[in-house]
């Protein structure tokens, strides 16, 4: 539904936040991110957009592992040298 509210309407911003919301469930990150995008484009402030953004960027990395099974730590999580 919130994609035929979008083919009407594709500034309705409360069906893509929507529909990023199941995107997200459905672990379609990079379809969600680029919802998000077209979002910001139109309002650079949305500051519902900036933190589900930046939420979903940082679960897309949750529970990475290396080629060595071993978690992949953000770098922003390492400690410093």
């Amino acid at each position: 539904w919130f994609r035929v509210a979008l083919n009407i309407r594709p500034e309705f911003t409360d069906a893509r936040f929507h529909l990023v919301g199941a995107l997200h469930q459905t672990d379609n990150i990079q379809e969600a991110l680029t919802h998000l995008e077209y979002i910001l484009k139109i309002d650079p402030q949305n500051k519902e957009a900036i933190d589900i953004k930046a939420k979903i960027q940082g679960s897309d990395n949750a529970g990475s592992q290396d080629e060595n099974g071993q978690p992949i730590i953000p770098a922003a999580c390492q400690p410093k040298d």
